[in-house]
């Protein structure tokens, strides 16, 4: 029986290392690629591709308005999901279920259909070229309100209820109660809402 463990852990071993070799070479085939010589050149012409960009162009400025326009998505998503998670969770509203339905049925609509308007919206607010226009469009994320609903629906509404017996308001609730037992939940969710924000 050990032997036969063993003989499987040396397969999945060396799939392991030829799905790896798979996934690594594009990336270092790149890399090698930007500092080849260049024709009747040397390997610092290549290397002087990096030294121009860094300082002949502004790039630091593209850096930082990445940083900061993902930072303030990834924030203000998280910050509005969470709070509506816990809303069509936790309290009962008019209008709730329509909510929760319309939330789902975003799905159906994909991202490339919006962008069109997206621009034509964000050029009618003269928004084209600043961080607002960049921001407001990545602010909806249905995803994330809807992995909070569920984890929220998954806690006992004993520990929400006992909290406001002892007079904490809901958004207290949220952030002392809810959100710790979830901060695998929030971290994950900030992870992938900063790398979209990123790239897009």
């Amino acid at each position: 029986m050990s032997r036969r463990l063993n003989v499987a852990g040396l397969v999945l071993a060396a799939l392991t290392l030829v799905a790896s070799v798979a996934w690594a070479y594009p990336l270092v085939w790149a890399a090698m690629a930007t500092v080849a010589p260049r024709a009747q050149g040397s390997l610092l012409d290549g290397l002087g591709v990096y030294a121009d960009a860094l300082l002949n162009t502004p790039i630091g400025l593209w850096y930082l308005n990445s940083l900061v326009t993902s930072g303030t998505v990834t924030a203000v998503v998280i910050g509005i999901s969470a709070a509506a998670g816990y809303a069509i969770s936790q309290l009962e509203f008019r209008g709730r279920k329509l909510l929760w339905g319309v939330i789902l049925a975003s799905f159906m609509i994909p991202v490339q259909a919006l962008i069109v308007n997206h621009f034509l919206l964000m050029n009618s607010w003269k928004l084209i070229n600043t961080w607002a226009g960049v921001i407001l469009p990545q602010l909806i994320a249905p995803v994330a309100v809807i992995v909070y609903k569920q984890f929220f629906d998954s806690m006992p509404r004993e520990l929400g209820e006992a909290a406001r017996v002892d007079g904490a308001s809901h958004a207290r609730v949220l952030w002392n109660i809810y959100l710790p037992a979830n901060w695998g939940v929030t971290a994950a969710l900030s992870i992938i809402v900063f790398i979209g924000a990123w790239n897009a």
